[in-house]
């Protein structure tokens, strides 16, 4: 999966983090880990643009601080057992990746 890469090989990419927590919460249902990847946004960009919709997101659900770095509770996204979602092999631009189409010949 393109985004534990991302987190794994930039883990100060503050964003990586965020959309990391935004898949674990919304489509996995994974609040432990979405409380951790948001965690460690917040830790890297406070005051960046969803500093204060991931504030809100950890107090609403008791969850000021993880023990875990979020790369290591999404490992298991990598591995054998990785659920098969489509949501986790999405661009999160949500825009469509892959070849262009060719146009018909007129």
């Amino acid at each position: 999966m393109e985004l534990m890469r991302v987190v794994r090989d930039a883990p100060d990419f503050a964003e990586a983090h965020y959309l990391l927590g935004v898949l674990l919460r919304d489509h996995l249902n994974d609040s432990e880990g979405a409380a951790q990847a948001f965690t460690t946004h917040q830790r890297l960009k406070p005051d960046g643009l969803h500093g204060a919709e991931v504030s809100a997101w950890l107090r609403e659900h008791g969850a000021q601080a993880a023990t875990q770095p979020a790369a290591a509770s999404a490992a298991a996204l990598t591995g054998p057992t990785a659920p098969s979602d489509p949501a986790l092999s999405a661009d999160p631009s949500g825009l469509p990746s892959g070849p262009v189409p060719a146009e018909p010949a007129p």
